[in-house]
């Protein structure tokens, strides 16, 4: 039996009953146990051993699975990746499942939202998109990433930086009407304007 107090045991436990499953050719099973695999590796923060796992299963999805499972998987390491603030590998990620799976999914969106650090969209896909889409141990990097010190310095950082941008772009327009008032007022001399 598998004891939800020692996730690293029942992992094991998982794994040599996905070797033993696989032999066997006990396809529907597998899925199973694929995904109590991946979940017990995020929940122990194991995320190499997650990727891999999913990885794995790619090949017994594309047989017997759902497009459901497989965007929930891409999401998934997408989110791994984005937790170690690396937008490159969860794009590049991305990338070669669309190759790979000739699905439609939000991920796009998730890795656009993540690069332009739009917090409130961050937030609100997580609400209304991820927590659908995704299991809990995927969920809760989400709400991780949002909560990181990195996220939040990054957010603070963008606000700074568009505020600035908005501040010279006040200055150049205002610096712009300037101009313009003098040249109008060097053609029309004496008031005539």
């Amino acid at each position: 039996m598998l004891k939800l107090s020692d996730p690293e045991s029942s992992l094991k436990l998982v794994k040599r009953a996905i070797q033993v499953a696989e032999v066997e050719d006990k396809n529907h099973q597998l899925v199973t146990m694929y995904e109590n695999a991946v979940n017990l590796s995020l929940k122990i923060n194991n995320y190499t051993e997650a990727v891999q796992l999913i990885d794995s299963s790619y090949e017994l999805l594309e047989k017997i699975g759902t497009s459901e499972q497989i965007i929930r998987y891409i999401l998934t390491v997408c989110l791994i990746h984005l937790s170690k603030d690396d937008w490159v590998s969860a794009k590049n990620y991305l990338e070669k499942m669309k190759q790979r799976f000739s699905l439609s999914c939000r991920a796009d969106e998730l890795l656009e939202i993540y690069d332009e650090k739009e917090d409130e969209k961050f937030k609100d896909l997580i609400k209304n998109y991820l927590s659908y889409a995704v299991d809990n141990e995927a969920l809760k990097i989400a709400n991780r990433i949002i909560k990181s010190k990195e996220w939040i310095s990054s957010i603070q950082e963008t606000k700074v930086t568009q505020s600035h941008t908005h501040n010279q772009t006040d200055q150049t327009s205002h610096m712009n009407e300037k101009k313009s008032q003098q040249v109008d007022e060097e053609e029309f001399p004496d008031g005539l304007l």
